[in-house]
């Protein structure tokens, strides 16, 4: 393997910050991994065949961490990771060095991660993966470079920056290009004012030439709360934004919003609860066609909460909306009734009523209700039962008729002892012109699901789920899966699924169904080595069938 310096020196000066000062801790790990994957093919003729793809995939890590002073902590680590398919020219190596300090008041982040990326060209083009056939092959180098800080003494505006730079090499298929990312933010508060600023750009250079894809954004705001007590509130806060984007040098477009809003609160007493609030939203685009856009949106809310199940809201509200005629100011009214409490022991049950009546010049007034009730209970120890339902109409303007909902949920749990645990639950929805109609089609889904555990070190778990789409579609999946633990440092765990949903394949062929049938095993060897094997079967039995190893060895070290 050839190590470019240009590429590790950077990332060894991160990673080695701390040891230049005497490290405190060092600690990582080297993890291998190997994984083979039988799978159909379709090459670019059409043809279909079988394959075997076979990956390697290493990994290193190290971290140093010190502490300086009580108040100063310095982290710093370097990963490699190594990526590569055995027949292949698909192939990825990724090292990475990051830096972090950290101050009570003050932090600082930096990394640095190259790239290099090399992958195979078929008879089209590009391969879409390691197994199409290929022609030739091209590498790819890209560098990632990021740096943000923060800084905030007490009683002091705090400052965020941010930069990144990332940078792609010249290969055959794409140009070298360069793009540079800036932010800035401070912002500064107490009880009474909140006040910020922030500023970003973004740019792109091609080939050393500006593309003209460029972007600036400005943005400001204030907060202030002018009536801060125990029984009223008022806020007022205003944001603006200004966005450009394209080349500055050219007329390109931009953008520039301002919003303000006004909330008030006032609670005269214990029971009585009352909010108001107001928006405004403005948005000016200028360029070769300006356009400008003024909403507003008020509302106003009163709840009577008394001792007891019961509580009552009214409110209403007013919004700008926009029709062919033109702009509207929408007007609604709503009141809500519920009702929430104890039946008696071991169960309890809720209730509400919901009416939205909605008008606007020009059009016809319109309403949506909802009833809902629900209710759970303890029958005897170990066996919970729990259902809800809900019913919602409302006027279609468009089709000038009504629509209506109905949703209904059930749900049963048994705990006939520790061990055992059987869950059912069932939802159903239906939507048509009346309660029970079903003229916009109704859809239910069910499933069950089941964990046992016979013994300490065994746990059997598994679901069965049915559904039912609008269409009539059905569709059923159930799931197994079993884990052993004979030891403390060693676990295996079978899993099995099936599902009948249909799906296409790469030629163009339509499957019902799916079984999958996996196996792991999980060793720890001894406290630094530990080994992960795993083998899974997709669509056994079938001309789709695929099979999948991997085994993955991590030795760590250090503290």
């Amino acid at each position: 393997m050839r190590v470019d310096l240009r590429i590790l020196a950077p990332l060894a000066l991160l990673a080695l910050v701390p040891a230049a000062v005497g490290a405190q801790g060092l600690n990582g790990y080297a993890q291998t991994q190997v994984q083979m994957v039988d799978q159909v093919t379709v090459l670019p003729d059409g043809r279909v065949t079988r394959k075997r793809v076979e990956r390697w995939g290493q990994t290193f890590e190290m971290q140093h961490f010190m502490t300086p002073r009580e108040d100063l902590r310095v982290m710093s680590s370097f990963r490699f990771t190594d990526l590569a398919y055995r027949g292949l020219p698909d192939r990825s190596r990724q090292p990475q060095g990051m830096l972090q300090i950290s101050h009570p008041w003050a932090n600082l982040f930096a990394t640095y991660r190259p790239t290099t990326v090399t992958g195979g060209i078929g008879p089209q083009g590009v391969g879409t993966g390691p197994d199409t056939a290929r022609v030739s092959s091209i590498t790819s180098r890209a560098q990632e470079a990021v740096v943000t800080g923060q800084i905030a003494p007490p009683s002091w505006p705090r400052l965020d920056v941010a930069w990144t730079r990332r940078h792609r090499d010249r290969d055959v298929l794409s140009p070298d290009e360069v793009g540079v990312t800036r932010s800035a933010r401070m912002a500064w508060n107490n009880d009474a004012v909140n006040l910020y600023g922030g500023w970003g750009d973004q740019a792109v250079e091609r080939a050393g030439v500006r593309s003209g894809t460029a972007q600036r954004n400005l943005n400001a705001g204030a907060a202030l709360h002018l009536v801060p007590s125990a029984s009223s509130n008022l806020d007022l806060n205003y944001d603006l934004n200004d966005s450009r984007v394209g080349d500055p040098a050219r007329s390109n477009g931009s953008s520039r919003g301002h919003n303000a809003s006004l909330n008030a609160g006032w609670r005269p007493a214990r029971t009585l609860n009352g909010s108001a609030s107001w928006l405004y939203r403005r948005g000016e685009s200028r360029g070769i066609r300006p356009s400008m856009t003024e909403d507003h949106e008020g509302s106003m809310q009163m709840s009577v909460d008394p001792d007891g199940p019961t509580r009552y809201v009214i409110a209403s509200g007013a919004r700008t909306v926009r029709t062919a005629t033109g702009r509207h100011l929408a007007s609604s009214v709503s009141g809500v009734a519920s009702l929430d409490g104890r039946v008696r022991e071991g169960w309890t049950g809720s209730a509400s009523l919901t009416h939205v009546t909605n008008w606007a010049p020009g059009l016809r007034v319109w309403s949506v209700e909802a009833v809902r009730a629900g209710s759970q209970a303890t029958l005897f120890r170990g066996f919970d039962v729990a259902a809800d339902a809900q019913v919602s109409t409302s006027d279609d303007t468009t089709l000038r008729d009504v629509s209506t909902t109905t949703e209904a949920n059930a749900r049963v749990r048994m705990t006939p002892w520790n061990a055992l645990t059987v869950g059912w639950n069932a939802r159903v929805s239906r939507l048509g012109d009346a309660v029970l109609g079903t003229n916009g089609g109704s859809s239910l889904a069910s499933a069950w699901d089941v964990r046992w555990r016979p013994l300490r070190t065994v746990e059997w778990t598994g679901t069965s789920a049915t559904t039912r789409a609008r269409g009539g579609q059905r569709a059923t999946t159930h799931t197994a899966s079993m884990r052993w633990s004979p030891f403390a440092n060693l676990q295996a765990t079978a899993d099995w699924s099936r599902s009948s949903d249909a799906r296409a394949t790469g030629g163009a062929q339509t499957i019902q169904g799916r079984e999958i049938v996996s196996l792991r095993l999980l060793a720890l060897l001894t406290r630094r080595l530990q080994v992960d094997g795993a083998f899974g079967v997709a669509d056994r039995g079938n001309p789709n069938e695929n099979r999948q190893a991997t085994l993955t060895m991590t030795w760590a070290f250090g503290r």
